[in-house]
């Protein structure tokens, strides 16, 4: 990418929403995403993202428990670094003391609590693998698409540091060769870290506090919901699908999500009704049509329920859809606040 004097050379913008999908449109360069909204209430997405070059990195969080599903963008490999609070990738368990790294066009799926604060920085797969090469270095990951890597906490808290300098940067240059030198002295930087990371961090195994035979049948649990939200769905027939007693997906529940199975039904459906909403054109029957689809068929407790946990009616949603400046891709389908409170 060449520069023009005075150019911003670095494509740099605070992240501030007020709803999670709003967050996933200004994550865009990271990949397409979207998400499950876990708790009631307005969620506060802060952070920032630049591209610096060829390279993206961010430092984002938000202020209610989520599921985040992130496609990351073909051709290009994905550092996730937990540095605040905590989350769970499949069984695994994250906090600062690891890293996620996600080879080209994955998707990955993780559960953030409230307190969660990453880094996530995407690089083209070529450029990374040259660096490597050039440092001689052999990454430890082997050819896994996603691997969990055991990273000291001191070494979590230098990586946050760095792109926190980085985010913090001035972006303009008085001239074009001074422009592009920046860009490629933080790339540099950039790639070197990761590369020096992958070579020396071997992935993490699992622990018997990771891989319970409960949080495993929650992970099918919540596969086999996410994949059939739009059809009839009892607690019989996902303790069925997910080979687990009402008791122990009870407990497993609650125990990765701080809710009930059913609870998470509720919650998936109404983020989904959310997200095309967010997307969708205004017209007649709009809320009635997503609402149905999704398996909500009394719609006065369904307008009472969404209001209850997002702040807003979903009519309200609906009319500002068409504010909204740019785009999520959608992703594929298949792959009153006391009465929420209850289902908890």
């Amino acid at each position: 990418m060449q520069i023009q004097a005075g150019a911003n050379w670095k494509a740099h913008r605070s992240i501030h929403a007020l709803c999670l999908d709003e967050g996933a449109q200004q994550l865009a360069p990271l990949g397409r995403v979207r998400y499950v909204q876990l708790e009631p209430g307005a969620v506060n997405v802060e952070g920032t993202i630049a591209e610096l070059g060829r390279t993206v990195v961010c430092r984002c969080g938000a202020d209610r428990n989520r599921i985040e599903q992130i496609d990351t963008v073909p051709g290009r490999n994905t550092l996730f670094v937990p540095v605040r609070g905590a989350g769970r990738l499949g069984t695994m368990s994250l906090g600062s003391d690891c890293a996620i790294w996600a080879r080209r066009g994955t998707r990955l799926i993780t559960f953030l609590d409230r307190h969660f604060i990453g880094v996530s920085i995407s690089v083209d797969a070529q450029r990374l693998q040259d660096a490597a090469a050039d440092m001689r270095l052999k990454p430890a990951v082997g050819d896994s698409e996603i691997c969990v890597l055991h990273v000291p906490a001191v070494r979590v808290a230098g990586i946050d540091r760095l792109v926190q300098e980085l985010l913090a940067l001035p972006g303009t240059e008085s001239n074009a060769a001074a422009a592009n030198a920046r860009v490629a002295v933080m790339e540099g930087a950039v790639l070197h870290m990761i590369a020096t990371l992958l070579g020396s961090h071997p992935p993490r195994q699992s622990t018997a506090r990771d891989s319970t035979s409960r949080i495993r049948a929650v992970v099918r649990a919540r596969d086999f919901v996410d994949a059939h939200l739009d059809q009839p769905l009892s607690l019989a027939k996902i303790c069925q699908a997910s080979y687990a007693s009402p008791r122990a997906l009870e407990y497993g529940f609650r125990e990765a999500f701080a809710l009930s199975p059913m609870a998470y039904v509720r919650c998936a459906r109404l983020s989904r009704v959310r997200h095309e909403l967010f997307l969708a054109e205004p017209r007649p029957k709009a809320v009635t049509q997503l609402a149905m689809k999704w398996g909500f068929w009394h719609l006065g407790q369904f307008s009472r329920d969404y209001r209850a946990f997002f702040g807003e009616l979903p009519s309200e949603t609906l009319a500002r859809s068409n504010e909204r400046v740019g785009c999520v891709i959608p992703m594929r389908e298949t792959d009153s606040p006391e009465s929420f409170t209850a289902l908890r």
